[in-house]
């Protein structure tokens, strides 16, 4: 494909509303032609134009999104879909940052970042008013200008409101996330926020916490800014992340991928804030996220499992450092992000909600779509539920765990608790 489908005769692969029923003039149109582009260098100054007024995540910025594509992204085979949109004067009115992946026979697209991204939200310009018809219109653009079919758009884990702004991709018919997302607003008097959220003995129990883990060696908050702190904190990330993954039964194959990610966005002014609890001299706990409008979005999170650390929970210590330590700082807001667990609940007890669209343009896509609904119906109905969800969490460290001593050729013990 090229690099951008432009439109210099008949036919052409850039779709452009013409005839009685696409005229601009037409009731609930918002543009007059759309292109796509396979670089995504190539769509920058419409990128850095609208981002600049636009209602945007910090997961469809730019810095984030061309790291992800080049290392993330190129390990799962994702192919970049830039759609751009225009009225009538060439002047950019929408960009939806995608990718086109193969699921089996079908071409499916949807908004890079894949499960790195937390929120999903394309680029409009303010003041113009999008129709459930003109976005169907635009995708059917997109879809036309691309040169191969589309057979399914599958828009996931978009946040109905971002920064008291509706998502205009709100017009669509979609249906509930599986999940939530958990947010919290922040105070500049850190004391009065955890008496705000905490009660008085678990914050108690807090401080008995931190002097427990202070009395294993000196504790600091870093932040990965020099070199070597930044190889500290993403090396112990790496290493927390995949024992935590093996005991949960999760495959940790994206881990080099996302490595590679981070070492091109974390650090020297890079997009994604890393943290790390140090105790002497090793990192016991890690946080990375992304620091937008006054918000922090926690984006990754790991602890240790030495059982002499694990005992003072480093991750929610460093967690409370970090939620008080941006209010301080002025940061109106803290989110962690999607996905159910007690420590979210604890401290990020505003649910933000989130919905799913998927928009079919072949049969193919309609008889996917179809079962796509029904499985993501059926994931919410477990992960919201109050027993079903610990269950299969539990389910899979025993399976886990299994694997684990068939590996060892003895037996392990069954896992007990439940991790957040």
């Amino acid at each position: 494909m090229s690099d951008a489908a432009t439109c210099a005769g008949a036919p052409c692969r850039e779709f452009a509303k013409t005839g009685p029923d696409r005229t601009l003039a037409s009731p609930g149109r918002s543009f007059a032609s759309v292109s796509v582009h396979a670089d995504p260098e190539a769509a920058l100054p419409v990128w850095r134009e609208l981002a600049a007024v636009s209602a945007m995540t910090p997961y469809q910025a730019p810095a984030w999104v061309l790291p992800w594509v080049e290392t993330v992204g190129d390990s799962l085979g994702t192919v970049p879909f830039i759609v751009v949109a225009r009225d009538e004067t060439g002047r950019p009115v929408a960009l939806l940052p995608l990718g086109v992946q193969r699921q089996g026979a079908l071409r499916v697209a949807s908004f890079l970042g894949a499960k790195d991204s937390n929120f999903n939200m394309g680029l409009f310009r303010p003041g113009i008013d999008w129709s459930p018809d003109s976005l169907r219109a635009l995708l059917r653009g997109a879809a036309s200008a691309s040169g191969k079919p589309i057979d399914l758009f599958a828009f996931r884990n978009q946040p109905r409101v971002w920064q008291g702004h509706v998502n205009p991709m709100l017009a669509l018919a979609g249906q509930p996330s599986p999940s939530f997302a958990y947010k919290a607003d922040l105070m500049p008097d850190a004391e009065a926020f955890l008496k705000a959220h905490l009660s008085r003995d678990t914050r108690k129990k807090l401080r008995q916490k931190m002097n427990r883990l202070r009395a294993l060696g000196p504790v600091s908050v870093v932040e990965a800014q020099s070199p070597q702190d930044r190889k500290d904190i993403l090396d112990a990330f790496v290493a927390q992340r995949s024992e935590r993954n093996r005991a949960a039964g999760i495959a940790a194959d994206e881990l080099p991928a996302l490595r590679r990610f981070l070492d091109l966005t974390v650090g020297e002014n890079g997009p994604v804030t890393f943290l790390g609890l140090r105790c002497g001299t090793r990192i016991v706990a890690t946080l990375g996220g992304l620091r937008h409008n006054g918000r922090f979005s926690g984006m990754l999170t790991s602890f240790t499992a030495d059982a002499d650390v694990a005992r003072t929970s480093p991750g929610e210590l460093l967690l409370a450092e970090a939620m008080t330590q941006h209010g301080t700082a002025g940061f109106a807001t803290f989110d962690l992000g999607i996905g159910e667990a007690r420590y979210k609940e604890t401290y990020c007890p505003q649910t933000e909600e989130l919905f799913d669209s998927l928009v079919a343009l072949t049969p193919r896509g309609h008889i996917i779509a179809r079962g796509e609904r029904l499985r993501l119906n059926l994931k919410r109905a477990i992960k919201q539920s109050r027993w079903a969800w610990p269950l299969v969490q539990r389910l899979r460290r025993i399976r886990a765990a299994a694997k684990s001593a068939r590996a060892s050729g003895g037996f392990a013990n069954e896992p007990t608790g439940l991790q957040d």
